[in-house]
């Protein structure tokens, strides 16, 4: 239910990390951090306050990732309301993580093409290479 696609700003990344600036709309731009990928962290700062999303996937098998999430809101000006739009949007995201397939070659929105294509690149350097299927091999 986000009212406006994001866009990315800019992105870089190093060995261990990778960082975004999003922006939704004419909105201040969300921060996103990953380090390797197994913690992340969505901060954003809509004037009111700060709201700060931890994401933490493990995978558990070859198709299935517990996510552990937090979500800190700042006690600043409209805590309570902001708060209360934090819970309401928990019951979406859990419904999107829990329906997500990882695809080979997905189709992002074309402002988000460029950038999450690097994120994966960045991503892979974290698994070991592939493993031929030996079943399939003639000798």
């Amino acid at each position: 239910r986000v009212p406006v696609s994001p866009t990315m700003i800019a992105a870089t990344s190093d060995e261990s990390s990778w960082h975004a600036s999003m922006a939704f709309g004419a909105g201040i731009p969300v921060e996103i951090y990953w380090y390797g990928v197994g913690l992340s962290f969505n901060c954003e700062d809509n004037g009111d306050g700060m709201q700060i999303i931890s994401i933490c996937p493990t995978p558990v098998d070859d198709t299935t990732t517990d996510i552990f999430a937090t979500y800190w809101v700042s006690e600043d000006l409209d805590y309570d309301e902001r708060l209360a739009a934090a819970k309401r949007m928990l019951p979406d995201d859990v419904a999107i993580w829990a329906h997500q397939r990882y695809l080979d070659r997905p189709a992002p929105s074309p402002s988000e093409t460029e950038e999450f294509t690097h994120l994966r690149e960045w991503a892979r350097g974290f698994y070991p290479p592939a493993q031929p299927d030996l079943r399939s091999v003639i000798l």
